[in-house]
């Protein structure tokens, strides 16, 4: 198989063997403009371009004989004991019968099943005449209208199922394009805006379902998608499209056709608006409510329910009854798909998805009931793939390697790279940005390869595969949301700054982390604007970029019905602190007034912010290049000890001598706690719970072994910490010790907790 030199590489090919057979006639250098093409390598576009048209090869062959003749390589007898000639007929038809046609995923650019592809279109086709989508009316109005030229038509076939079972979805779509219109033509910013949730308002979403702690009749997120959602409003201009081929000709036609729009269609840009309008006008019927902050998100404050819409997807949280009101709502004007359910109930699901995300709620848990959020592999797979990585390939333990001077002039030195592999550098950059929303140890790599997208080198191409390298290590990471109480719903932030450490620009990067209690929904970097003169100015213009995060999921979390009257800053610069608490800007008079505004803040008590030590600072993370210890992040692990045994010498035991009692006698080896050590333990569980809380994190699994003693003391850790479950493990039943707690006549609920004894385990 042969192409032409310095062609596209899916460019078509042909087996010059069945055109002309005179390959020991013609001279190697005058085929010197063709080279041996493998196609095994590219897509399966490849195979559909494995056939010349004819007009080509009859252009190709004419200009190989033409330039053979002025060389006098071959005369008009060898052409005529060669072979086939360029002006022979070649039958099209037949050699167009030859190559099956191929229909192509427009996502994955795999081949689709021919006849599931030809069943999609025929589906939609069918329903686009049964709406009335457009209506076919004579070309010659739209050739007097302003708009001139109909616009273009375009079949993008999806797999929505797998290779294993395929579910084909035909979509028609057109294509209006802005630029391609004068300017007295062109739609304004209002004509076509359509609000969209950033992801933060889905993990609020994800976190206020599992801030349920303690409540009997908890509510449940549901999922619904909008079949054909942009093709549900009215069109509100007059738009000309071509005629699919399928409806292209009737018979009863006298003139050529084309389609009137009667309802917005995916491709034309105010049909996104259109939709949000439409659904928005349904719901308010219904008393819903749309937030200003983002008008994407809602609530039907009487009933409960609040969530968000982003494109055609609904993701709400309610009870059982109100999905089921809201299932109506949603079906009485369009063809919504209920998809799945996730809750505590028999009947419901543990997982779903959402925006390629794996949302899977796990009620039985080593650490209590937990939601986790696994982030599309895809990306990863893609960026492997791309640059050839398998199973064999070396991975990374870190994503990046620190910059130094030295690396700067290096690079500042060498060529930038070609415009293929610019191309290919800046792609593989922004699908990492993408992927970094869900994988906040790739996030300061992804904001450094960013910041060379203008003009990347190859020092930053290697940098990017360095962070694919270590993808390839780990290439899946979850979000975790463990159960927590209604009470601890509060907006908690940190902020960071890396001053300076841009050692191009000398800007600084502040990293900012925004939490629901426990829950962490937004973590995020980005560069600063304004090149800070101190590490304090630095920090202050972090603060004030966290804090316009931590507002907007207060805001958010306050519209959703929950009271959050401040937000909680957490700094580890002492001097910017004092920055912020105090009015003005002091000494440091070359600050802009537009960033005095968080001062204002916090005299309106409505941020407090509070000094916590470096390493404590959550939003470090993504700032700086970070060593694989931190990356991998630790585990908090303690050890400690019952408190007074109630058969000490000093010992009190409910106001007497233990050893006397009568369950002194029955169980002497096994004292519980004594009066003061009940009080020693509950003041053990108030310590370690503060620990937590300082350090940020929260203790999961609290264990014991079976001894009166060590149980009590557990219990009261258990109680302080919030747990309720407790795992009793003995070990020391072969030696006789530790007798069952049940014979004691102690149950689980005299120390309030779900499994606070159990029969005791040998280990």
């Amino acid at each position: 198989m042969w192409r032409l030199k310095n062609a596209p590489k899916a460019s078509v090919a042909v087996d010059w063997h069945n055109v002309i057979c005179c390959n020991d006639v013609v001279p190697s250098s005058s085929i010197n403009a063709l080279e041996k093409l493998d196609l095994a390598g590219y897509t399966d576009r490849a195979k559909a371009a494995q056939v010349y048209p004819v007009e080509l090869v009859e252009a190709i062959l004419r200009g190989l004989r033409s330039e053979m003749r002025k060389r006098g390589q071959i005369n008009s007898v060898e052409e005529m004991l060669t072979g086939a000639s360029p002006d022979d007929w070649v039958d099209q038809e037949r050699e167009n019968q030859e190559v099956d046609e191929l229909f192509m995923d427009d996502s994955s650019g795999t081949v689709l099943p021919a006849e599931l592809v030809r069943k999609a279109r025929a589906e939609e086709l069918d329903w686009l005449r049964k709406e009335a989508v457009y209506e076919r009316v004579p070309r010659k109005l739209c050739e007097q209208s302003e708009q001139r030229k109909p616009l273009q038509l375009k079949w993008l076939d999806v797999n929505k199922g797998d290779e294993e079972n395929p579910k084909v979805r035909s979509r028609l779509v057109t294509k209006e394009i802005k630029k391609a219109k004068r300017p007295d033509q062109q739609l304004g910013a209002e004509d076509t805006f359509a609000a969209t949730p950033p992801v933060e308002c889905v993990m609020m979403i994800l976190s206020l379902f599992m801030s349920q702690k303690g409540i009997k009749k908890k509510r449940k997120l549901a999922v619904w998608d909008i079949s054909r959602a942009h093709f549900m409003g009215k069109a509100e201009r007059e738009l000309f499209v071509e005629l699919p081929q399928e409806d292209l000709v009737h018979p009863e036609d006298e003139e050529a056709m084309v389609g009137r729009l009667l309802r917005s269609m995916y491709g034309t840009q105010d049909a996104s608006k259109i939709f949000q309008m439409d659904y928005q006008g349904l719901m308010e019927k219904e008393k819903g409510e749309f937030s200003k902050l983002c008008p994407a998100l809602f609530k039907f404050q009487e009933r409960g329910i609040i969530g968000l819409v982003h494109g055609d997807d609904f993701l709400v949280l309610a009870e059982d009854d109100q999905l089921t009101w809201m299932d109506g709502v949603l079906n009485s004007k369009y063809k919504a798909r209920w998809e799945a359910t996730v809750g505590d109930g028999e009947l419901d699901g543990k997982e779903m998805f959402f925006l390629n995300r794996l949302i899977r709620y796990v009620a039985d848990g080593t650490d209590g009931k937990r939601l986790e959020v696994e982030a599309d592999a895809r990306h990863a797979e893609i960026l492997m793939r791309s640059f050839g990585f398998d199973s064999k390939t070396k991975g990374s333990d870190i994503p990046e390697d620190k910059i130094r001077d030295q690396d700067i002039i290096v690079e500042e030195r060498s060529e930038t790279l070609d415009e293929a592999q610019t191309g290919e550098f800046r792609s593989m950059t922004m699908r990492l940005a993408y992927l970094s929303q869900d994988r906040p140890d790739v996030i300061h790599a992804s904001r450094t390869l960013a910041s060379a997208m203008k003009s990347p080198k190859m020092g930053d191409w290697l940098r990017l595969k360095k962070v694919v390298r270590y993808l390839l290590k780990y290439p899946y990471m979850k979000r975790t949301f463990l159960e927590q109480r209604p009470e601890e719903v509060d907006v908690l932030a940190w902020s960071d700054s890396d001053w300076a450490g841009d050692l191009r620009t000398r800007r600084s990067t502040t990293g900012s982390v925004v939490k629901i209690g426990h829950h962490t929904v937004l973590i995020r970097a980005a560069g600063q604007k304004v090149v800070a003169l101190s590490s304090a100015e630095s920090e202050f213009y972090g603060m004030c970029r966290t804090t316009t995060h931590a507002e907007f999921i207060r805001g958010v979390i306050n519209f959703w019905g929950y009271a959050v009257t401040r937000v909680m800053l957490k700094v580890d610069s002492t001097a910017a602190r004092a920055m912020s608490l105090r009015k003005g800007v002091g000494k440091t008079r070359h600050i802009q007034a537009r960033f005095l505004w968080l001062q204002d803040k916090v005299f309106a008590k409505e941020v407090a912010v509070v000094k916590v030590d470096g390493k404590e600072n959550e939003a470090d993370l993504v700032t700086k290049v970070q060593p694989a210890t931190m990356i991998k992040g630790t585990q908090l692990f303690g050890v400690v000890r019952h408190a007074e045994r109630a058969d000490g010498v000093f010992a009190i035991w409910e106001g007497t001598r233990w050893c006397s009692s009568d369950d002194g006698r029955r169980f002497p080896l096994d004292p519980p706690l004594s009066d003061a050590g009940l009080d020693q333990a509950d003041g053990m569980g108030r310590r370690i719970s503060s620990f937590a809380e300082q350090k940020g994190t929260s203790f999961h699994v609290v264990v014991c072994s079976p001894y009166a003693r060590c149980v009590q003391t557990a219990v009261k850790i258990c109680k302080q910490l919030g747990r309720d479950e407790l795992g009793a493990r003995s070990w020391g039943d072969r030696r006789g010790l530790g007798p069952n707690l049940e014979r004691r006549g102690w149950s689980p609920f005299d120390f309030q907790c779900e499994q606070a004894c159990s029969e005791a385990t040998q280990l």
